[in-house]
């Protein structure tokens, strides 16, 4: 009996240390919620960096109707001679200690996104509260400060409005791109393959759109929308790619499933739309004559979406021409989104990539010069396929049957 009450001791004495307790804990009241970070470089040289805090009151939650009075978020800036240095004064203004785990975006200003942005990569890599899952983007034609102190009508703290529609455009029609931190750093330290980053504009007059009162009309002053790609190289941001150029790059780095794609018909100029559903893309690197070659199988299974001129859609015959003249178009529009990349130089398909891990003698040979003599002459085989699978809710446009 006495045994087992000492082994009972023993086993009650050791949980005490499995008890931790709230040793590291944090009052909410302590704590200022950043949502998104700005780094813009001023013309003095200096970075100013820009915070986006939560202001949780106003907000409303799933039992609110409505929030507090005030905005949702509120901004707070500082400088310094480094991005370390402008992190380390942010907390001068604040009474509050930044907490930087709920932090989802981390934007860049043109300006600075040219001038380079490993300095900013690099601070808050090494930070241990900043998750590098956050999205990485540049605010194009304009500063970081500007976009982060809009304010957002549906979606409260505009850090998730932006995250939210760079992820639906990417996905849902293309040429749009959301990256985060970890992919961009990871893109930028692989070989044989350049960075490609998502970018937000601001529309309207920035000055109204960062006031409360912007949020209690209609139409809006001011409001942010998903931009063209950035093309990055050697960390700094060297052009834009728009329209079919851009929507070929997510469609290789297979980031979009449904698009739209359009087709003049009987001299009609975009008479057919199909709508894609699903998209594959197959890339294979090949070795001929001791040269790379890549091989692209894509396809889109899709339906018809919008049909502007009298056609028998119920007729096979009609779905297969038209199949075949998506699928024309469909590798006229990759080969040239891939020629336009092969001139600026920069692989952001990651075809080298692709060709070191199946060539690996051979990429030695050709790594030291792949964008400017490997990728510019890369001979490349694209091959499309389009499955058209039904026309939605109806079969013969109406307007084939008018009187």
């Amino acid at each position: 009996m006495i045994k087992r009450q000492i082994k009972m001791a023993a086993v009650l004495l050791l949980s005490i240390f499995m008890l931790t307790g709230c040793w590291s804990h944090k009052e909410l009241t302590d704590i200022a919620f950043v949502s998104a970070i700005g780094v813009d470089r001023l013309e003095n040289g200096k970075y100013l960096v820009t915070y986006q805090i939560v202001n949780s009151l106003n907000i409303p939650n799933g039992m609110q109707l409505g929030g507090g009075q005030g905005p949702p978020v509120t901004i707070y800036q500082a400088t310094g001679r480094t991005v370390q240095e402008a992190f380390r004064n942010g907390g001068q203004e604040i009474s509050r200690r930044l907490y930087f785990s709920h932090a989802n975006v981390l934007m860049v200003g043109e300006e600075t996104a040219k001038e380079g942005i490993y300095p900013v990569l690099d601070v808050l890599d090494r930070h241990k509260e900043f998750r590098n899952t956050a999205t990485f983007v540049i605010a194009r034609n304009c500063k970081a400060e500007d976009i982060l102190k809009v304010l957002t009508p549906i979606d409260r703290v505009p850090a998730n409005k932006i995250n939210k529609t760079l992820e639906y455009a990417q996905e849902g029609s293309g040429g749009r791109l959301k990256i985060s931190m970890s992919d961009l750093i990871s893109d930028f330290t692989t070989e044989g393959k350049e960075a490609a980053v998502g970018s937000i504009k601001l529309i309207g007059d920035p000055e109204k759109g960062k006031m409360q009162d912007s949020l209690n009309q209609t139409a809006l002053s001011a409001y942010l929308m998903s931009s063209a790609i950035g093309i990055i190289k050697n960390g700094k941001l060297i052009g834009w790619v728009d329209g079919n150029k851009a929507r070929v790059i997510t469609w290789l780095l297979k980031k979009t499933n449904i698009t739209s794609l359009t087709l003049d018909w009987n001299h009609h100029p975009d008479a057919v739309d199909i709508r894609t559903i699903k998209t594959n893309v197959d890339i294979k690197p090949v070795m001929k004559n001791g040269k790379p070659e890549m091989n692209i199988d894509i396809t889109f299974q899709g339906q018809l979406y919008e049909v502007d001129v009298p056609m028998k859609v119920m007729d096979m015959k009609m779905i297969g021409r038209l199949q075949k003249a998506y699928e024309k178009k469909a590798e006229q529009q990759i080969y040239e989104g891939i020629r336009y990349m092969q001139q600026e130089k920069c692989d952001v398909f990651g075809f080298g990539q692709m060709i070191h891990q199946q060539y690996p003698k051979q990429w030695k040979k050709m790594k030291n010069h792949w964008n400017e003599k490997g990728f510019a002459n890369l001979k490349v085989n694209v091959h499309s396929n389009v499955i058209i699978s039904n026309s939605e809710l109806r079969t013969d446009p109406f307007h084939s049957n008018l009187k």
